[in-house]
């Protein structure tokens, strides 16, 4: 579904008729390391919906391939981020599988502005945040997520 929301105008009628771009589908995010070297998919469920800049996203997607596969492991986005540093807003994981022992202290996502990917990022002990690495993710690793970010 896409199209325009006609005269979404303010309660105070400050703002007047605006038209709002709208959409909702889905995606194939794709999730591949620095060098841009592929997982492979047991499944993969993303959908977002687009109302003006602003996009929700939400899916699962579990794997059945990390072979080949190194560090800076990024997903995919239906849109690119905007550009300014407030535009990144947050993404959240809700559910993490991966290799037992892996990953000590958590996992983030971090999107960057003009960026087409979300970055997987591990909390370490005690040095803070780095990169996951194709390593810290299983053969049939699974991960959902959701949140919301702002487009260019």
């Amino acid at each position: 579904m896409s199209g325009l929301i006609n005269s979404a105008g303010s309660k105070s009628g400050i703002i007047g008729t605006t038209e709002l771009d709208y959409e909702e589908g889905t995606w194939e995010a794709t999730m591949v390391d620095g060098s841009g070297n592929a997982v492979g998919y047991a499944f993969n469920e993303c959908a977002y919906t687009k109302i003006g800049k602003l996009v929700y996203i939400s899916g699962r997607f579990g794997t059945n391939s990390v072979s080949g596969v190194g560090g800076g492991l990024k997903m995919s986005l239906p849109f690119a981020t905007g550009t300014r540093n407030e535009d990144r807003s947050a993404v959240s994981i809700g559910y993490l599988a991966v290799s037992p022992g892996a990953i000590t202290a958590g996992t983030s996502v971090v999107l960057r502005p003009s960026g087409a990917y979300m970055n997987l990022h591990t909390w370490d002990t005690n040095e803070g945040t780095s990169a996951m690495t194709g390593s810290e993710w299983t053969t049939d690793g699974q991960m959902q997520f959701g949140g919301c970010y702002r487009t260019a």
